[in-house]
């Protein structure tokens, strides 16, 4: 699979996260406070800073060319100056979504919409 294999399974990672964000805009009741689009930040400690930077540029390299690198000012800016993290990758496409409402709501929301086809079972 190789670099190919990384550069597809990556684009469809990349898929995934807005079908997922699209699919909860469409059902969540209060998207503004069950779905946060705010990205994410991996970070490190001075002894990973060299293997997050080599993940970095490969990332970059398979197509992630909207991730950010992140020195120390920016995040000590987020984490503060005591949080001993060096370094970091902002992914600002990543959401959190409120995992629990958004699974009730997409079953719901497929059952009224698609009653005809698909049945809702609970555990």
């Amino acid at each position: 699979h190789g670099e190919e294999g990384a550069r597809c399974y990556l684009e469809l990672a990349r898929r995934g996260i807005e079908i997922q964000k699209r699919l909860a805009r469409l059902v969540l009741p209060d998207v503004a406070t069950q779905m946060r689009e705010h990205g994410s930040v991996y970070v490190a400690y001075a002894h990973e800073e060299e293997e997050l930077r080599e993940e970095y540029e490969l990332l970059r390299r398979f197509g992630c060319s909207e991730i950010e690198w992140w020195d120390r000012e920016r995040v000590e800016a987020m984490h503060g100056v005591g949080s001993r993290f060096v370094c970091g990758v902002f992914f600002p496409g990543d959401a959190v979504i409120d995992s629990e409402m958004y699974a009730r709501c997409l079953a719901e929301w497929t059952h009224r919409e698609h009653s005809d086809q698909v049945r809702v079972f609970e555990n």
